[in-house]
């Protein structure tokens, strides 16, 4: 019986790349070029996108007509159709009710396959938009290993947004290179992988509310706290430019052994100095900061099938117990109880109905 990962593996393999090799970049679009040719009319999206992840992320329509908000505009999602997230774009479902599943089928409509990019990696989840339900529905991600990831997104934005003489050329290289390594990548935890069923073992989302696996857009911050986490305003351009170098340098770095004394480095300063002014700038000390980059990235990650350990390594903490404090002290839970808390996986069940295409 195939995996998850197998299985996407397979839609990549003979869906998306031979989508690239037909249309290159030509459907690749920034959040930027939406027009409002390519979003609904009506219903018209009211509610507001909370702020993004700093990391890049990736969306491409599988199946179906799939709506999702990005920057508050109801963009349909068609076939191979591509959209490049830079970090802090906001962007969510535009459905009330979010579940998470052990189990894809490639041919059900509406779906999305997600990839969020970290310096160490690319995380793979796979979205089917539940219209009949006002639902959306989701694969339990998983990662990817691998440093090129980053440097190929990020060469792919630069492309896209600068437009430079022989830019598509370039751009569907680099998107071709990014899905070939993705085939090619280790996968972080391959010994642990979620089975994929098939149609007729699956339980549909509907039938979920009964088993207590059900929760709201809302419920997705629970046990939280605000402990002057990083925001999307944290590098305005009122800030120093000392400032900005040393988060810049943090959010490339923080996966490394880094300290006080690298930062200060990094923004060519005295690290009593440094640390004095940075304070008085964001409010919280360097290590602070680099401290809630790497719970941002581990709320993340903790919903993957990731050991705690591997987690902890993978955002630059080596002692695990360390790091199950800081995670508590962030966000109100230990790790794997955040992790049963947000990321609750649901039960096989009867076959389900199918459910309609979306009707936009």
């Amino acid at each position: 019986m195939k995996t998850i990962r197998e299985t996407v593996h397979d839609v990549i393999a003979e869906r998306v790349i031979p989508w690239i090799e037909r249309d290159g970049i030509s459907k690749l679009i920034l959040p930027e070029q939406i027009t409002p040719d390519d979003c609904i009319k009506e219903p018209r999206c009211d509610r507001y996108c909370p702020p993004g992840h700093r990391e890049h992320d990736m969306a491409i329509g599988l199946t179906g007509r799939t709506v999702f908000c990005i920057e508050n505009k109801a963009f349909v999602f068609t076939p191979g159709r591509i959209v490049l997230l830079p970090g802090g774009t906001s962007h969510m479902s535009a459905y009330k009710t979010w579940y998470r599943s052990t189990y894809f089928d490639p041919e059900w409509p509406n779906l999305i396959l997600g990839m969020m990019v970290y310096p160490f990696g690319v995380r793979v989840q796979v979205v089917h938009i539940v219209v009949k339900d006002d639902a959306v529905e989701s694969t339990s991600p998983y990662m990817l290993l691998g440093r090129h990831f980053s440097r190929l997104i990020s060469d792919l934005l630069e492309e896209v947004r600068s437009r430079p003489p022989h830019y598509a050329e370039i751009g569907r290289c680099i998107l071709m290179e990014f899905m070939h390594r993705c085939l090619r990548a280790e996968a972080a935890n391959p010994t642990v992988d979620i089975t994929f069923i098939p149609p007729h073992r699956r339980a549909h989302p509907r039938n979920l509310a009964e088993s207590g696996s059900r929760r709201t857009l809302t419920d997705r911050g629970a046990g939280r706290k605000k402990t002057g986490k990083p925001s999307k305003t944290d590098s305005v351009k009122d800030l120093p430019m000392y400032v900005q170098v040393a988060q810049d340098f943090i959010h490339a770095n923080y996966y490394t052994q880094i300290g006080m004394n690298d930062i200060a480095h990094a923004a060519h300063m005295s690290v009593d100095y440094f640390g004095r002014h940075f304070k008085a700038s964001t409010g919280v000390t360097p290590i602070q900061y680099l401290l809630n980059v790497r719970m941002e990235a581990a709320r993340e990650l903790i919903l993957t099938d990731l050991k705690v350990s591997d987690i902890a390594r993978m955002v630059g903490i080596e002692d695990p117990y360390y790091f199950s404090r800081v995670f508590r002290r962030a966000n109100g839970l230990p790790p794997l109880q955040y992790r049963r808390k947000m990321a609750k996986v649901t039960p096989t069940g009867p076959p389900p109905e199918n459910p309609r295409n979306n009707p936009f």
